[in-house]
């Protein structure tokens, strides 16, 4: 029982780091996003203080949305980074995998 229990706490680690991997991943977006805003790019620095506002928001929003859609979809994520990496895969097969990011499971169950 105890080898049991091992190989269960260890097989969830490896999962969760998995998805913690996933979520890194994806996450790159929102530090080359605001890596891209933090170079100065747009020249806002003299803008009104509403406008800096706006564009802050609307960054940290869309950051925060990434970053919750990442975490809720991370085990398809995952599945998807594993197919692409894998060279053994078709480029139709790494599509499925791709689009399969984006379906709804259907073993899904809903209490009403």
């Amino acid at each position: 029982m105890s080898d049991y229990l091992d190989s269960d706490s260890i097989r969830r680690q490896s999962n969760m780091v998995i998805r913690l991997t996933v979520v890194t991943t994806v996450g790159l977006i929102g530090t080359i996003t605001t890596g891209y805003f933090g170079m100065n790019l747009l020249a806002e620095a003299d803008a009104h203080l509403a406008r800096k506002i706006i564009y802050f928001t609307v960054g940290t929003l869309a950051t925060t949305a990434l970053t919750g859609w990442t975490i809720a979809r991370s085990k398809r994520l995952s599945d998807f980074l594993e197919a692409l990496s894998d060279e053994r895969l078709s480029r139709r097969e790494k599509l499925v995998a791709f689009t399969a990011v984006w379906r709804r499971p259907l073993d899904v169950r809903r209490d009403g």
